[in-house]
């Protein structure tokens, strides 16, 4: 019996935690070049299913390997796709609603209550400079950076520097 956590409805709003990042990363159609054109027509929604539905870094390693061992060294979009939904599921745990990372703005948007602690928050703030509280719910990173891989990494270094999230909280 399929679980509600799966429907579709889900699958797509887990995959909008990431909405500003994955229009670099969605460049990256599985090109003819990359596999031929029959097999990229049968594959290619449901690499991307594969990914949205992944709970954890092993499941998106699995297919990463898989992908890698079918057609060879991904291109530069297809590892930053591979690199967002590592985010994905990364930032799941802290109580991250949606993720827009523009070259120039990142926005981390939180659920109400996240599991984390809020003093860990403020001395972030008070830290760096580039890292605003946009309302109650929201951290503003301001710093141009046109890469997708550079954005992928300051997000995971905000992050990480908010400690680790409360098991129990991060479950709801």
């Amino acid at each position: 019996a399929a679980h509600k956590e799966d429907t579709p409805r889900k699958i797509v709003s887990e995959a909008g935690i990431i909405a500003g990042m994955i229009q670099s990363a969605s460049l990256w159609k599985i090109q003819k070049t990359y596999m031929n054109q029959t097999l990229a027509s049968q594959n290619e929604s449901s690499v991307y299913k594969k990914l949205a539905t992944a709970q954890n870094n092993d499941q998106i390693d699995r297919l990463h390997e898989e992908l890698v061992d079918r057609f060879g060294k991904l291109p530069h979009q297809g590892q930053t796709l591979i690199d967002v939904h590592r985010l994905r599921v990364l930032a799941r745990p802290y109580g991250v609603a949606k993720i827009d990372a523009a070259p120039g703005v990142i926005l981390i948007s939180f659920r109400p209550n996240p599991p984390i602690d809020a003093m860990r928050i403020l001395e972030l703030v008070q830290k760096n400079r580039h890292i605003k509280l946009a309302g109650n719910d929201k951290l503003r990173i301001e710093r141009e950076l046109p890469e997708a891989t550079a954005r992928v990494q300051m997000v995971r270094d905000v992050l990480r520097h908010l400690g680790q999230p409360t098991p129990a909280a991060a479950t709801s």
